[in-house]
């Protein structure tokens, strides 16, 4: 560590070019917190301070001249002792210090090397779990369903369809129930929390974007609605941390700089998703119901050589319909859910949809690591403003993104391992 004599002299051109309420602010919380000494990272951590090891801030000239706010109005004008009491600074000598990586992330694998397990139990888990209460559908039936039978006329059983019947409709209405939870239960903050992660601010150039709705899912399969989309950021070199850090795989630009993945909510998927799972609860009790007595209607003899094939006709037939009943339900659940879901404000995908290439982009959102390619991303984006364009080319670096204006992201402490 160094410790340097204030001195506006030194300061370079783009600090002293920052506007005068971020500098004044920066002041204040100083001296509200009676601060001596100050780590660097208190007066701003973007790329523009990184470089500026030996003296990198000043007070005599902080907040001399008054200067026009992002927000069009003109701030107040202070003397050129806007921090008195700030006589000595403590600069790091050099990004390691503050936990910045210093050298360009190695794109794909990381080392060590190592992606997550990605092996999924919940298929074993699912088939455990049907095989287990369909033991006991066999043995006693289904509470509720078996009193709707019974007054139906269908239960005690007095035909060859037997208890197998009620197990086979079961198993065609859990098989679906099933696939709709492994869609509508993955923790994307709808029925499930999000992933654990850490609210990150960054900025850099839009490498590519992709609208990822498909009206084709949205009608056949509300449950599976994926994000409203995704674009990948080419951040700037401050940025770098968020994109290795314990991550198992970096993204880069075909120019092979670094870029971050960020993922748009889609408020219309999650009303989908919670449709569709109380459309298939409701369809699962009618679809067993109808696929019981519709198998029953058949009907078979109770001798002859087609006497099997009758009876596995049967059941099939109880299978398909119950499965087809739950699905339907789903579905209209689902649709319902989407035009709840549609209803109010959605700035974050509002802001997206004016996204485009070349863009240059600050954002917010939820850091993690994803669990399925070990790459770090942001998941959901909270805040998303688009504040420049850059030239169009091919492909971006982090040189180009390191050329944009300063962004206006607070300054915040590292993100924990």
């Amino acid at each position: 560590m160094l410790r340097a004599s204030i001195d506006s002299s030194v300061a370079p051109d783009s600090l002293r070019g920052r506007s005068c309420r971020h500098r004044c602010n920066t002041c204040d919380r100083l001296r509200e917190s009676s601060v001596q000494t100050a780590d660097l990272d208190v007066f701003d951590h973007r790329a523009d301070y990184r470089h500026y090891h030996r003296v990198a801030t000043w007070t005599s000239g902080l907040c001399a001249t008054a200067s026009v706010s992002s927000d069009g109005s003109l701030c107040r004008a202070r003397s050129s002792t806007c921090c008195p009491d700030l006589l000595v600074v403590v600069l790091p000598t050099g990004l390691a210090s503050r936990g910045r990586a210093t050298i360009m992330p190695t794109c794909g694998a990381q080392q060590p090397s190592g992606l997550p397990d990605s092996f999924d139990w919940w298929p074993i888990g699912a088939v455990a779990t049907i095989a287990a209460v369909g033991a006991t559908v066999y043995t006693g039936g289904i509470p509720g369903i078996n009193s709707i039978l019974v007054a139906l006329g269908y239960l005690p059983v007095g035909t060859s369809l037997g208890p197998a019947g009620l197990l086979s409709a079961f198993a065609g209405a859990a098989a679906v129930l099933a696939l709709v939870l492994y869609y509508a239960l993955k923790p994307d903050g709808c029925i499930r929390s999000l992933p654990k992660g850490q609210p990150v601010c960054f900025s850099g150039i839009v490498q590519d974007t992709a609208d990822t709705t498909s009206t084709a899912v949205s009608i056949l399969a509300p449950f599976a609605i994926p994000p409203a989309g995704l674009f990948n950021v080419v951040v700037k070199s401050f940025y770098w941390n968020l994109v290795e850090q314990n991550a198992h795989w970096v993204y880069c630009s075909p120019a092979g700089s670094a870029m971050l993945p960020c993922i748009v909510k889609s408020e219309t998927a999650c009303g989908g998703k919670i449709g569709s799972v109380a459309g298939s609860a409701v369809g699962a009790i009618a679809g067993i119901v109808i696929g019981y007595v519709a198998a029953a209607a058949v009907g078979c003899a109770p001798s002859g050589p087609f006497y099997p094939l009758c009876v596995l006709a049967t059941l099939l037939i109880a299978l398909i319909v119950a499965a087809a009943v739950t699905y339907g339900g789903a579905m209209v659940g689902g649709w319902i859910g989407e035009g709840i879901g549609s209803v109010g404000e959605d700035h974050v995908g509002d802001a997206f949809q004016g996204i485009e290439k070349a863009a240059i982009v600050t954002v917010k959102g939820n850091w993690v690591t994803n669990s399925d390619i070990g790459n770090n991303e942001i998941f959901f984006v909270t805040e998303l403003c688009a504040t420049g364009q850059v030239d169009a080319k091919p492909a971006y670096t982090t040189e180009d993104a390191d050329a944009t204006a300063p962004d206006d992201c607070d300054p915040v402490a590292d993100p924990v391992e």
